[in-house]
């Protein structure tokens, strides 16, 4: 941002002075935070503007005095060659009614001359008291004051006022973040006071955000379902989502049982990283052996983006829906967040109750009960609730999309047949028809045929184009594979299809010939326990409703209809409004 002169368009040479508004007798974390970080950083931010001055002050109470000191800007000092006082450098008895320094900080910019004065105001976020900090409220500044706090919120207060009291000043209620330095948000912020310019975040839309993926499983064995599905799909599925959202920060923390080490990153994304290119470590990057208590990595993804910004903090922690104990799990549940905390299942639900508690004790955190897809990053339920909540958003009211799979639960081997036909013919278009209406939905379908006993199935997003006129267009996940033992009729088949692409709305529609059928892709159907709705139908014939009443009994919701599809299905009102009020049921 290097400038011909001045501090920009209408304005003379900066003069900038820190006021350290907290009492320095002692080291601490506010005095390492201004004096290690942000002293250097506004150094060399003037370093781009020519003939600018910096100064600052502060007090030490005991022994009740203050120091000070400005000089014009030399290029040369950085924080590892030090900073060498000026003849204007002074440590005075404290005076009463001093305001916090804000009058002596006036008295430095008008002893240089011509300056356009700008004045960054710290506080340690306590209510200080005393003659250096008395007045402070009432203070009428001639130049802005940008007041900030290092931690905590107790002096909020006064700080707006402070700079409400000042001509175009600005409070910043977002506490300034661990390691300033590496925050490109607080950067921002200096850069729009230096520069005279509105920070993007006053504007409108959302400021950068920083999120951390807590892998909240043992990553010792890799690979694993666990593992492939946070490494290989979610991960670079919310990098890439985050691309559109400039300036943020990704990070990650995980643990190895063995050796008993948690490996944790974050940096700001990289634009032409992908899963192709793979991912380069930063300089925070870290493996440290685990201690006690560690809440799942929750107060390590907390300091992660405490260092980098802290501004939209948001965590994603995904559990592989065990019960996991130890070292780096102990202390989860009763962990208390100061982000939005949003806990996902990657498989089963023995963990559900440890990952509503996480969520609900933190701000606006979630738990999403649906057990992420097997393939996360070909599934559209699943990116809308990243959306959701990368953008600060609720999903749209009314139903997620539909993942629909028919199980043509006969013999295909010989067609045309009575069976085949009013599936392929009548009731495949009229749910892909009825699927159109629903944004964002999936039907899939699978069949067997016993010679050479193989079964066929396919699952895609309903095309609105594709009619029975035009026919069908296989997509690249279709497949016939040999049938295997205890194939429960498809069943297994059909929850894998919504799996793999969302089954946040799995509704299977099994469809029988009526007949009492065995065999390899048969058997089991009757003691198949579904995650998902199960609704049966005969397409002729009572001989099989025992085995449609079992299979519908044993899913939740489900049900099975006993009145026989009629033989045109297309042209049946009754069957039409039975298949509405399946697809619409909340």
């Amino acid at each position: 941002m290097s400038r011909s002169g001045g501090g920009g368009p209408g304005r003379g040479p900066l003069g900038v002075v820190i006021v350290y508004a907290f009492d320095r007798s002692t080291s601490t974390v506010a005095w390492d935070k201004v004096d290690n970080e942000i002293f250097w950083m506004v150094q060399e931010k003037l370093t781009h503007f020519t003939d600018t001055w910096l100064g600052y002050t502060y007090i030490a109470s005991s022994p009740n005095k203050y120091t000070s000191d400005m000089k014009l800007v030399d290029s040369t000092e950085i924080k590892a060659n030090g900073y060498k006082e000026s003849s204007a450098w002074r440590r005075i008895a404290v005076t009463k009614d001093m305001p916090s320094a804000l009058s002596q900080a006036h008295k430095m910019i008008n002893d240089q001359g011509d300056l356009h004065g700008i004045i960054l105001f710290f506080s340690d976020g306590l209510i200080n008291k005393g003659a250096f900090f008395d007045g402070a409220e009432e203070f009428i500044s001639k130049v802005p004051v940008h007041t900030f706090t290092l931690s905590g919120d107790a002096y909020n207060h006064v700080l707006r006022a402070i700079a409400a009291n000042s001509p175009g000043g600005t409070f910043s209620p977002l506490q300034v973040p661990d390691k300033p330095s590496l925050s490109l948000p607080f950067s921002q912020v200096l850069d729009s006071i230096l520069n005279g310019t509105k920070h993007p975040s006053t504007n409108s839309g959302r400021r950068p955000l920083d999120v951390v993926l807590v892998y909240a499983f043992d990553c010792t064995t890799t690979p694993s379902p666990a593992w492939d599905k946070m490494e290989h799909e979610i991960f670079w599925l919310v990098q890439e989502k985050l691309k559109h959202f400039a300036d943020s920060c990704l990070g990650y923390t995980y643990v190895m049982s063995t050796p008993n080490t948690c490996t944790y990153d974050m940096k700001q994304v990289d634009l032409v990283e992908t899963k192709l290119t793979g991912y380069a470590g930063s300089s925070a990057w870290r493996k440290n052996p685990c201690t006690k208590n560690m809440a799942s990595g929750l107060p390590m993804a907390h300091k992660l983006m405490s260092d980098h910004g802290h501004l939209n903090g948001v965590i994603l922690l995904f559990s592989d829906g065990l019960i996991n104990k130890g070292d780096f799990f102990d202390g989860a549940e009763d962990f208390i967040s100061k982000v939005p905390v949003h806990t996902f299942t990657l498989a089963g639900g023995a963990y559900n109750h440890g990952l509503r508690a996480i969520a609900a004790n933190s701000p606006g955190g979630t738990f999403s009960r649906i057990p992420v897809p097997d393939k996360p990053s070909l599934s559209v339920p699943f990116s809308q609730i990243l959306d959701s909540i990368l953008n600060g958003t609720k999903l749209s009211p009314g139903r997620l999309p539909l993942d629909v799979v028919l199980v043509y639960a006969f013999d295909c081997t010989i067609t045309p047949s009575l069976a085949w036909d009013k599936m392929e013919q009548e009731i495949f278009w009229l749910v892909q028809e009825k699927l159109t209406h629903f944004k964002d939905s999936r039907l899939g379908y699978t069949y067997v045929m016993s010679t050479p006993n193989t079964y066929t199935h396919d699952v895609k997003l309903v095309d609105s184009k594709e009619t029975k006129t035009t026919g069908y267009s296989a997509s690249s996940a279709w497949r016939k594979n040999p049938c295997t033992k205890n194939m429960a009729s498809g069943l297994p088949v059909a929850h894998k299809l919504m799996r793999d692409h969302g089954c946040l709305n799995g509704i299977i529609l099994l469809f029988s010939d009526g007949l009492v059928n065995k065999g390899d892709f048969f058997d089991g159907a009757e003691d198949f326990v579904s995650k998902v709705s199960v609704h049966t139908f005969t397409l002729a014939g009572g001989a099989y409703n025992h085995g449609l009443h079992a299979m519908a009994a044993n899913s939740p919701g489900g049900v099975f209809h006993p009145e026989p599809v009629p033989n045109k299905p297309s042209e049946s009102v009754s069957f039409s409004q039975l298949l509405d009020s399946i697809l619409i049921a909340p």
